[in-house]
């Protein structure tokens, strides 16, 4: 059997006034993490991405500019032997959103909430190894640091 990389798309979801961000517990996994998946065959990244907000959340972002393109990288985790090249993509909801529409599908999450970075970096240790990863890679220190980052 070969073991090839999984393609992961993970969106750091941020509420309406941008000083928290979505993270759940896992049903699958004992760890947290933002929302994301995988990409399906022959599709887009930004398509998976407004995909994944869509039947996570129950939002759809239908205008391309709010859905922002962060960076992909690869992701590899040596303990648990798991390497995705991951993609990541950052929304923020408006206030409408946020009261009227989101509804988060509990298939996704155990428990989820809406976390400061302060709490993320609480997190760490049980953060889905993809999350870890880019928090380290690129140095991130706080939630701009995610707005503003842009590999392209």
């Amino acid at each position: 059997m070969i073991n090839r990389p999984r393609v992961i798309v993970s969106i750091y979801l941020f509420n309406s006034d941008g000083t928290k961000i979505l993270v759940g517990k896992k049903f699958d996994q004992s760890s947290w993490s933002v929302i994301g998946g995988k990409l399906q065959y022959g599709e887009e990244f930004d398509d998976c991405a407004k995909r994944i907000i869509k039947s996570t959340t129950n939002l759809s972002i239908n205008d391309p500019e709010r859905l922002k393109f962060i960076c992909t990288y690869n992701a590899v985790d040596n303990v648990n032997k798991n390497h995705m090249v991951a993609v990541d993509f950052y929304v923020q909801i408006t206030k409408e959103e946020e009261t009227s529409y989101f509804k988060l599908d509990i298939f996704y999450f155990q428990k989820w909430g809406w976390y400061t970075f302060e709490e993320l970096l609480k997190l760490q240790d049980d953060l889905f190894c993809s999350t870890q990863i880019f928090l380290r890679k690129f140095n991130i220190q706080n939630l701009d640091d995610i707005k503003n980052l842009n590999s392209n």
